[in-house]
């Protein structure tokens, strides 16, 4: 899980103005394509990549939670040895 994540946002932002571009230049010429709402499409791949770092960043947080419980009980032990 732990390389999933990461690789699948891999490419979801430089690509997204080029490809709007090219979809609604597409539709606009290919009758096949007019059928599609591109704008609906569009919002519902936004709220794919938003749910998607929701996921990312749930899973570094959980990741790391052991690493900071364990800062957080040493810190104390340090600042008592100065």
């Amino acid at each position: 899980m732990s390389g999933v994540l990461p690789g699948l946002g891999l490419g979801l932002g430089p690509r997204d103005l080029a490809s709007k571009v090219e979809v609604h230049k597409l539709s606009r010429r290919t009758p096949a394509l007019q059928a599609f709402d591109c704008e609906r499409l569009e919002e519902r791949a936004r709220g794919h990549r938003e749910e998607l770092e929701r996921e990312r960043v749930g899973a570094a947080d959980a990741a790391f939670a052991p690493v900071r419980r364990r800062a957080r009980a040493a810190a104390p032990v340090a600042a008592r040895g100065r």
